[in-house]
């Protein structure tokens, strides 16, 4: 059950009957993602007094998958490329899509398309108004898992857009979102249903700590808006290949110092969001930029 191969996990029992089958429980709380146990278990013996040991295998009859953490984000991005019911608006948030519910000062990263410029000058500050949005979204995930980008023997900023792609669907679907998520070449749709939500985090779980090979990873074309999760590297051979589109969201996961390439600061391109180390998408400066992007989108 470590999470590194050449390292094990011991348990101490202190007694085991003979001739009788025995159940024993301890607490186990993994540190990363991925499936367990990670190599084969053993019981083992130096009965007495460590003069004679004798060690065999034990047979696993289960597998413990354990998710990717996950962050909770609290908005959805306006999109005006929306797959969504024109009938079908939710009062109860602010968007682009229905009537304007009301008004409110200016905050940052509003999109000037919503301010109200006759209750600005009559205030004497930035009004904008607060429109219905649409009770159902759809959009596609899209982490980037080429090995090839995640050099140096490090999973750091993979390990970071596995998290965030998990961050962004589990909160997307908790706000009634239908999300698709492209890993490698396996098309996940959820749409509210739970079990193919937790599909999609086992199959986020199992990915390799090294990514998938580039014969992998294959594009699918798709009309709806995409998010595209990948680190600086990735990010700047995206730009290069001209891969994006004009319906295309980057996420972009800085690459640590020791990662980053001679040439990663060629491209001043900003991309919709950026976290400027792995570990940010852990804590709260990844909700706080993520609700940022959405208010400036």
């Amino acid at each position: 059950f470590s999470e590194h191969s050449d390292h094990l996990c011991e348990v101490a029992i202190d007694c085991i009957p003979g001739w009788k089958t025995s159940e024993y429980t301890w607490n186990f709380i993994p540190r990363k993602r991925g499936v367990y146990s990670t190599s084969t278990a053993f019981l083992e013996t130096a009965f007495p007094f460590g003069l004679y040991k004798k060690k065999i295998s034990l047979s696993m009859d289960s597998v413990l998958i354990v998710w990717p953490e996950i962050s909770k984000l609290a908005f959805m991005p306006e999109l005006r490329e929306v797959s969504s019911s024109e009938d079908r608006f939710a009062s109860h948030r602010a968007g682009d899509y229905g009537d304007v519910i009301g008004t409110r000062t200016f905050r940052l990263g509003d999109s000037l398309r919503r301010v109200h410029w006759s209750q600005s000058a009559r205030q004497g500050q930035m009004i904008v108004t607060e429109r219905q949005a649409a009770a159902v979204c759809a959009l596609r995930v899209i982490p980037d898992l080429n090995q090839s980008h995640y050099q140096n023997n490090s999973s750091e900023s993979l390990e970071a857009v596995i998290r965030i792609t998990a961050s962004i669907c589990d909160s997307l679907l908790k706000q009634h979102a239908c999300v698709e998520c492209l890993i490698g070449n396996q098309l996940f749709r959820c749409e509210g249903n739970l079990r193919d939500h937790y599909k999609l985090l086992d199959e986020l779980a199992c990915i390799p700590a090294n990514g998938l090979p580039s014969a992998e990873v294959k594009p699918v074309k798709s009309a709806l808006p995409e998010f595209i999760v990948t680190n600086s590297s990735g990010y700047l051979k995206q730009m290069q290949i001209g891969s994006l589109t004009h319906r295309s969201r980057s996420i972009v996961v800085q690459d640590p110092p020791l990662q980053e390439s001679d040439h990663d600061s060629v491209c001043q391109c900003e991309p919709w969001m950026r976290l400027n180390h792995p570990d940010e998408s852990r804590d709260k400066t990844f909700a706080d930029s993520w609700k940022k992007a959405c208010y400036a989108s």
